[in-house]
């Protein structure tokens, strides 16, 4: 448990349990379902990333509408903007609640 505490990042952490996963032949649970969970996981931290670590703004006249600028993705990419709405976060709140209830 130590170990996998210094792990610095979520997805390298995903990777070690997915690799202890692929490993285990006698595991009582369901190993692929298991790792499925994991990847799906991952998967939204992706997009929790996105959200955390991007440069949010919205237009003077109207707050309501919001997007988060992407700088790794080129000029003129339709990943460099993405417009964010509060729904769009409730929804991946739930989505990570139900992943943690299917690995629970």
């Amino acid at each position: 448990m130590v170990a996998y505490y210094r792990i610095p990042t979520f997805e390298a952490r995903a990777k070690v349990l997915l690799g202890w996963l692929e490993s285990q032949q006698n595991i009582q649970s369901n190993p692929t379902e298991i790792a499925a969970q994991i990847s799906a996981l991952t998967r939204l931290a992706k997009t929790r990333n996105h959200w955390v670590h991007g440069m949010w703004c919205s237009k003077q006249a109207s707050a309501s509408e919001i997007a988060v600028f992407d700088f790794r993705s080129p000029d003129g990419s339709d990943r460099r903007t993405k417009p964010v709405k509060a729904a769009d976060v409730e929804n991946h709140v739930v989505a990570v609640r139900e992943r943690i209830a299917a690995l629970n």
